[in-house]
């Protein structure tokens, strides 16, 4: 009988296999080891003899492989090395900065609202901190925007034209008309204040980090994505009051589009345009944002946070949460997955009606139903009291920001990675075996008739 020997590495059964005779490349000989011809070809095992011959060599070459199989997997699998749980943690905490700088802030909030009423105080008619978080934010969004993504995402120029105009006209009207219809037909159940701070909430643009995350996650469009994100963000300066004003009951209880306007231009769009400017004309600036990308991000999330940890405490602090039932929590989040799947439907439609690459439509889509809770929470800041109590309505936001933030997260999952990840390589075939007839059978069992 003629078989390869195959070295299993590591294994102690290897030893009592090939002797002292036997290396890796020869042959067995009824027992004896002879050198094995080098061939391109695939392995073979060669067996001389009856069928049952055949079948013994079969199983032995079968039992052989799995232990062999075993062997290498001894080797090669080691024990969790020190530290890995603190890099996966860390690689964790690194995806999901966000979402765990706004449980903290809401943790913080709940429990000890002190310091946040205190950061969060009004002073002259506005809150100061507020718009140094909102001017922050902005700040860091234009000096991280670049001129080439710019043109990147200009080269599929009408996939840009349907995101701004669904996220600053269609989604608006769909989302506060609906929601007029609901107040006027006695949806919320307990306080219209819930009703305001949604119709304020679904007028705004989209969002600002998060989109962006969740689209890439997605496998979308980064450079879309961004664009999207800055060009509504500074349009909806203009565009969200003049909105709210025409197709919301707003105006009627005090709602002063100008003055909004004024007071979300050295807000936002004051340091959006001070931050690029930056970026273009001092070098040193850039090469700072673009050397520390993670540390920016992880300093807007926390000026982001800021925002619904101010907001809880200070509604906690008022007593505000205890107005809060099941039955209105029920609503906000059942009118908001109603309005927000209805978004997310329209935008797929269209961007198919459109033919938008797989890369533009997912951002697209994600981008155009999402909305930003920073700037929600500005504008209602912002507004007179005689609009509606400033603690209910960003109570109703911050719910309709997680959910959003849940089902978004939930909905990629679904949706997947476009179909560019490699290929799972083919399992290797099986050693064949070769039956050579009793004529070609190795004679003398010298080494010279076998090469």
């Amino acid at each position: 009988m003629v078989r390869q020997i195959d070295e299993c590495p590591g294994d102690a059964h290897n030893e009592t296999r090939r002797g002292s005779v036997v290396e890796r490349g020869y042959l067995e000989v009824d027992g004896r080891a002879s050198p094995q011809q080098h061939s391109t070809g695939t392995d073979t095992a060669v067996t001389t003899g009856t069928s049952s011959d055949v079948d013994v060599a079969s199983t032995s070459l079968r039992e052989d492989d799995a232990h062999c199989e075993q062997a290498r997997h001894r080797n090669t699998a080691s024990p969790t090395p020190p530290g890995s749980c603190l890099r996966r943690a860390k690689a964790l905490a690194k995806k999901y900065n966000l979402v765990l700088c706004f449980l903290v802030a809401i943790t913080v909030g709940l429990v000890y609202p002190l310091p946040g009423v205190v950061m969060g105080a009004k002073q002259g008619g506005v809150r100061p901190f507020v718009i140094v978080c909102i001017a922050l934010i902005f700040l860091l969004m234009g000096a991280k925007l670049k001129q080439r993504d710019a043109r990147e995402a200009a080269r599929e120029w009408h996939g840009l034209l349907y995101g701004f105009t669904a996220i600053l006209v269609f989604t608006v009207i769909l989302g506060v008309l609906i929601l007029r219809g609901v107040t006027d037909a006695g949806g919320f159940p307990d306080v219209n204040d819930f009703s305001t701070g949604m119709k304020i909430f679904f007028a705004v643009p989209t969002t600002i980090n998060v989109g962006i995350v969740v689209s890439e996650q997605a496998g979308g469009n980064g450079a879309t994505s961004l664009v999207l994100t800055t060009g509504t963000n500074l349009i909806g300066v203009f565009t969200v009051p003049l909105m709210l004003s025409w197709i919301s009951d707003l105006d009627a209880n005090g709602l002063d589009a100008g003055r909004l306007i004024l007071r979300l231009v050295y807000s936002m769009l004051l340091p959006c345009v001070v931050g690029q400017g930056a970026r273009q004309s001092v070098p040193a600036v850039r090469r700072f944002v673009d050397a520390h990308p993670f540390g920016l991000k992880i300093t807007s999330s926390v000026a982001l946070a800021c925002l619904p940890w101010m907001s809880i405490s200070r509604a906690n602090e008022e007593g505000k949460l205890r107005q809060l039932t099941a039955a209105s929590v029920f609503a906000v989040v059942g009118y908001f997955l109603l309005i927000h799947a209805l978004l997310v439907g329209g935008n797929m439609l269209c961007s198919r009606l459109l033919r938008l690459s797989p890369p533009c439509t997912r951002s697209v889509v994600i981008m155009a139903s999402q909305k930003s809770f920073p700037v929600a929470a500005t504008i209602i800041s912002f507004l007179p009291e005689s609009v509606g109590d400033e603690g209910l309505m960003l109570i109703a936001c911050i719910l309709c920001q997680q959910t959003q933030l849940f089902t978004d997260s939930v909905f990629v999952g679904w949706w997947g990675l476009p179909p560019n990840k490699p290929a799972t390589p083919a399992p290797p075939p099986p050693v064949p075996v070769v039956v050579l007839p009793p004529e070609a059978r190795p004679t003398g069992g010298t080494k010279s008739s076998l090469v």
